[in-house]
């Protein structure tokens, strides 16, 4: 599973959020939005950033206004560009970055026996320990 990590800064306030790769954000000017920009040259829904196999994308939702990308190129209205780790991109005056696309590992998932409280493997039906049933013991995630 992967998961992207956007930084950026309003009032000298630094914010942070992160999406996963079954995710999708939205930036703009609208409180439906995960990131809000408060600011005349935003749209109301001007970006969004999405998965897309093990890739992410960010596509400009705006007709009016372009997303400066790495403060050298801009992204036209309605156009998909992949994201990396150190991509930047601004709306408005606001500067975004992603600061980190990375790998998540599958939380693993095992079974506590319920008399000694060892962390087991789930396909097992019985303690090796002590015997007891798992048919009831509680699934862990960890």
């Amino acid at each position: 599973m992967q998961r992207l990590t956007l930084r950026w800064e309003v009032d000298g306030q630094p914010r942070s959020k992160s999406i996963g790769d079954t995710e999708s954000l939205l930036i703009g000017r609208s409180r439906a939005c995960a990131i809000q920009i408060k600011e005349p040259t935003v749209s109301r829904k001007h970006a969004s950033i999405y998965a897309e196999g093990e890739a992410f994308y960010l596509k400009n939702l705006s007709t009016k206004n372009s997303i400066l990308v790495n403060n050298e190129s801009r992204l036209a209205p309605d156009k998909i560009l992949l994201i990396q780790s150190g991509t930047s991109f601004k709306l408005g005056s606001v500067e975004v970055e992603v600061a980190s696309i990375d790998e998540q590992p599958e939380p693993e998932i095992k079974v506590k026996c319920p008399a000694c409280g060892r962390l087991l493997e789930p396909d097992l039906k019985d303690c090796p320990w002590d015997g007891t049933s798992l048919a009831s013991a509680e699934t862990v995630f960890g």
